[in-house]
């Protein structure tokens, strides 16, 4: 009797694995131009000097190479940050996106901060399909959901991108666009997703981690969040219990510094197992990926031309952090708003 019930778990643990499917998401978020090594903070408390083209697409490679079933998303301000990205309005990252080829990537406020044209132009140039349910119209170029087939997984993919943008961004860059709440949005379309049948519902959300999980606990057809906007480091995901469903957030925090990474099966349209992974993008301890580096290498070397330009001089260090007026940097930049515009006050973010 003994050996007929171990039989039958074999063959039940035997028949579990044929049925159930893998699926590697690979994921950015808040990348914010960083084409080129920055010395960072990871982990909070440690300084090295991480991201850049050629560093993240080695770790990109590395883990195509080694899994199967492999997808790579982007959770939103892709674009805008750095020199490098801002003098090209952003098509220097969406040249390096198209060299990694991703398979769906969200807007996030930042794509609107060289306008709308600029932004329809990003959009038109990624080759992966642009998410953003939650605008109202739609903007141009982009979708409210894909369904991505891996291996004879579908995978229904939705993007959102967080209300704040109508406080936080131009007026006349959004086009006239209305953000819609996230949840309403998402049960606006759930008939829609439902009805392709997928095995595994994903949000790319730009909408910060505390949304994330409002969004978890009102919406439960959901089966993971792959999060931005708030550069939210997860090293664990948070997983929220919704009508007897496990849902999870995972965000790779920003700037570049961390690549997530998410194992998971799929069995009868429910998560069996999930394991996930930062990998911080250290430079000294990756073989970069040269051919990266040549797609942006002209951006680059444009960009460091321009920024070597002297266009003038100061008596003093100015420093955004300065207690001293005259050696802060917002003091002068301010002064320059004032002078220009011939205003009386100016403002400027400290950020």
């Amino acid at each position: 009797m003994k050996k007929i019930i171990t039989i039958v778990l074999i063959l039940i643990l035997v028949f579990a694995s044929v049925f159930a499917k893998e699926l590697n998401i690979v994921h950015l978020n808040d990348f914010h131009g960083r084409l080129v090594p920055q010395v960072q903070k990871i982990y909070k408390n440690y300084s090295y000097t991480v991201a850049g083209a050629e560093y993240i697409s080695a770790i990109v490679n590395n883990i195509k190479q080694k899994e199967k079933n492999v997808l790579l998303f982007d959770a939103g301000d892709f674009s805008a940050g750095t020199i490098y990205s801002n003098l090209s309005n952003g098509l220097s990252v969406v040249d390096f996106y198209n060299y990694l080829k991703f398979d769906a990537v969200a807007l996030g406020n930042h794509e609107f901060d060289f306008g709308y044209d600029a932004m329809k132009n990003m959009v038109r140039r990624l080759s992966a399909p642009v998410l953003c349910a939650n605008a109202y119209p739609l903007f141009d170029n982009t979708k409210p959901f894909v369904i991505i087939n891996k291996d004879g997984l579908r995978v229904a993919v939705i993007g959102l991108l967080t209300p704040e943008t109508k406080i936080i961004t131009m007026p006349n860059a959004l086009n006239n666009r209305d953000i819609i709440d996230p949840v309403e949005t998402l049960n606006k379309y759930k008939n829609d997703i439902l009805a392709q049948n997928p095995d595994l519902v994903v949000v790319l959300s730009h909408c910060g981690v505390k949304e994330d999980e409002r969004i978890a606990k009102n919406v439960d057809f959901v089966d993971l969040i792959v999060g931005g906007h708030s550069h939210t480091e997860l090293f664990e995901p948070i997983v929220v219990e919704n009508n007897n469903k496990k849902i999870y957030i995972v965000q790779a925090g920003s700037y570049g510094k961390y690549v997530g990474h998410i194992k998971l099966n799929v069995e009868n349209k429910k998560i069996k197992s999930f394991n996930y992974s930062l990998y911080p993008t250290i430079n000294a301890i990756i073989n970069p990926d040269k051919n990266a580096y040549k797609v942006v290498q002209n951006y680059i070397v444009d960009a460091e031309k321009y920024s070597s330009e002297v266009i003038g001089f100061s008596d003093v260090e100015l420093n955004k952090d300065s207690k001293d007026i005259d050696k802060n940097l917002g003091t002068f930049i301010t002064n320059v708003l004032s002078y220009m515009t011939n205003s009386d006050i100016a403002f400027y973010n400290h950020g």
